[in-house]
């Protein structure tokens, strides 16, 4: 995949490799699975709202095990951490009353992955779809949570000084009889 200058292209091996040249630095990087193809819903069809055909095709690949060069003021730096990929491709759209979307893809750190969202209602922000699915470590099938166990609570917010708009910058996520919680990194 090509996007200008960037590139990011799967290795025969399954492994992902992105290059991503900007003014005043470059990033550079490996990612390779850790753990099978995480396929999202039934299979890999993914409800995104209350109606059966409001829906995607969607995977994740969790847990993948990344090592990064930033080159920046002719200094070279590396890193070494896990990531997340998402794959979601869809010809419907949502709901007509949906107006917000709440989405997740947790890496947690005994290896489980966690992927929960939740879309909402126009006017009201109140919860319209949600679902959530968690893979325990050394699984290969994940459990699937229903609507009515999945939760978002902003724990803060962020208002932009231009536009007004809020989102959640820290929030709890209830999934089954689970709660986790994140944070943005920057504020």
């Amino acid at each position: 995949m090509r996007l200008d200058r960037w590139r990011l292209r799967r290795r025969v091996d399954g492994s992902y490799e992105c290059s991503a040249p900007a003014r005043g630095f470059t990033l550079q990087f490996t990612a390779t699975p850790t753990q099978p193809l995480l396929l999202q819903g039934q299979g890999g069809f993914s409800r995104k709202g209350p109606q059966p055909a409001q829906a995607s095709y969607y995977y994740s690949q969790p847990q993948l095990q990344v090592q990064a060069t930033l080159q920046r003021d002719g200094v070279e730096r590396k890193f070494a951490g896990r990531a997340w990929l998402d794959h979601e491709w869809s010809s419907t759209l949502l709901d007509p009353d949906a107006a917000g979307w709440d989405w997740v893809g947790m890496n947690l750190d005994d290896g489980a992955a966690l992927t929960a969202f939740q879309i909402r209602r126009r006017g009201s922000g109140e919860k319209l779809y949600a679902y959530a699915s968690l893979r325990e470590t050394g699984t290969a099938k994940a459990q699937l949570f229903a609507a009515d166990e999945v939760n978002f609570d902003a724990i803060e917010r962020w208002a932009s000084p231009r536009t007004r708009g809020a989102w959640p910058v820290a929030q709890r996520i209830r999934v089954g009889n689970r709660t986790f919680e994140d944070a943005a990194a920057v504020r």
